[in-house]
């Protein structure tokens, strides 16, 4: 079973983060391994027990992760996500249980 990393520890990434246990079955919600923020203090105070795995420059992504990028900036989730996906990670698209997806939209 993947193991789902959030990229993006900001307010968006603690929405993400909602929206992926929104998502889960009840047994796949030991699977959320953490968020990638260059910032180690991102999540300090915000009552979230999962950890700040280290900044998306320097992580080394793993076979068994699923990156979900949670960052608002168009132009730096490009950079992040392509530095990501050359090191071979890969990303899940998340799709919220209560959105509604148009018969001929492409995600």
């Amino acid at each position: 079973m993947s193991k789902f990393v959030i990229v993006g520890a900001g307010g968006l990434g603690r929405e993400v983060l909602a929206w992926l246990l929104d998502t889960l079955r009840l047994d796949e919600k030991d699977n959320i391994k953490g968020f990638l923020d260059a910032n180690p203090e991102a999540l300090d105070k915000c009552g979230i027990s999962y950890p700040i795995l280290g900044d998306p420059d320097e992580y080394e992504p793993r076979a068994d992760e699923l990156f979900v990028c949670a960052l608002g900036n168009p132009i730096v989730k490009k950079k992040v996500c392509t530095r990501l996906r050359r090191k071979g990670a890969r990303f899940f698209t998340l799709i919220h249980p209560t959105a509604v997806v148009g018969p001929r939209c492409t995600l």
